[in-house]
């Protein structure tokens, strides 16, 4: 297994093409998160590499609990989720303002409830919605401007765990596109990732084969990742403080702690990403508030544990690994959203090692629960 080089998605610049040398070490960033209405929910932030500063930018009011968003290739338009407590929830899509603000420019029922992810297909002309509290996946058209256009399909999970309280039924907590022509779907509720052919023309979903990986039970799928050769697939657990490895057929292979495993208190892993090399995956994990780090062997496809590293805050929600230019290039730096500090940290990232280092900028924020990088 070798990692390709590492290369913007197609129809894509760069992400920092557009600066000039001298501002090369200026990076920018949406922040999500769990805001009433009337209170920040979206916030731009900027950071100054050179200098370790992060100031936040212009934030929205617009959206209530946009907790989890995605943007199109080009950066011009944002989604965001907009999970409310009861009924049934939305999702919404924003464009530029003056001054690098955001503009609501609609939003549409979520065909479900608690939605927590969405994911835009390749080509950008769909949008996949999951909905945790109804286990639900939607299927958005989007319009030639990006609009979003009424659901036109729907899934609803079926299943549930032996955790009381987490797992009487199912929920749907991610949408990935695995290529073209592959979606996944991290069910917490039934321990199951569920494996779907898509169809971009008709905007279908076939069942897969297999059609599912199952998870031990108990374990509470909530986020995977690729590797970017795409052989591996990996799965952090919420519920029973895990990371699965897959391989492209199917088979688990391994599954490894997240947590220290000394019992002080509970813990919950959230999110997982693999460095731009492929050779480091990284798991954010709330109630040990470290992340855990994990080395990859390509050749034998195996994964060892590296050690921990403190996230700099409470609750590390997600987080996303910022480059140097946008195609892989050192240094690395690591972002993550701190939901009950509230607040956003920045890390370095050791390329040879994999883990994070000390704490160099922080900012405030409402409740983080997602990093974007512009």
């Amino acid at each position: 297994m070798k990692t390709p080089p590492v290369s913007p998605p197609a129809g894509r610049r760069p992400r920092l093409a557009r600066l000039a040398d001298d501002q090369r070490h200026i990076h920018e960033f949406w922040v999500g998160g769990y805001a009433a209405a009337g209170t920040p929910g979206i916030q731009r932030m900027r950071w100054d590499s050179a200098r370790n500063e992060l100031t936040a930018q212009a934030a929205t009011i617009d959206l209530v609990n946009p907790a989890f968003l995605a943007a199109n290739a080009d950066r011009s338009l944002l989604y965001a989720v907009s999970e409310s407590e009861s009924g049934e929830g939305a999702v919404a899509w924003f464009g530029p303002a003056a001054g690098g603000e955001l503009r609501l420019l609609g939003q549409v029922p979520s065909g479900g409830t608690q939605p927590c992810h969405l994911a835009l297909s390749p080509d950008e002309k769909s949008l996949l919605v999951a909905n945790y509290g109804s286990g639900s996946l939607a299927v958005f058209p989007l319009g030639e401007n990006g609009a979003i256009r009424p659901r036109v399909n729907e899934i609803v999970f079926s299943g549930s765990g032996p955790v009381h309280g987490r797992q009487a039924g199912p929920h749907a907590h991610q949408v990935l596109f695995d290529g073209p022509n592959r979606v996944l779907v991290c069910d917490l509720g039934s321990d199951r990732v569920h494996r779907f052919v898509w169809s971009a023309k008709d905007r279908t979903l076939t069942p897969d084969t297999p059609a599912t990986l199952n998870l031990l039970p108990g374990a509470g799928p909530r986020h995977a990742c690729l590797h970017p050769a795409g052989e591996l697939l990996f799965v952090a657990n919420e519920l029973n403080s895990t990371l699965a490895v897959f391989d492209r057929a199917g088979r688990m292979n391994q599954i490894l702690a997240t947590s220290r495993g000394d019992g002080a208190g509970v813990n919950y892993p959230a999110h997982v990403a693999v460095t731009p090399d492929g050779r480091f995956v990284l798991v954010s994990n709330r109630g040990d508030d470290a992340f855990a780090v994990f080395g990859i062997d390509e050749e034998s496809s195996t994964v060892r544990h590296v050690g921990y590293a403190p996230a700099g805050g409470a609750w590390p929600r997600h987080f996303a690994i910022l480059d140097a230019d946008g195609q892989g290039g050192l240094p690395w730096h690591l972002v993550a959203a701190c939901q009950r500090s509230g607040g956003v940290t920045i890390m370095p990232l050791d390329p040879v090692t994999g883990l994070p280092g000390p704490v160099v900028a922080t900012a405030t924020a409402h409740s983080p629960a997602c990093v974007l990088p512009i």
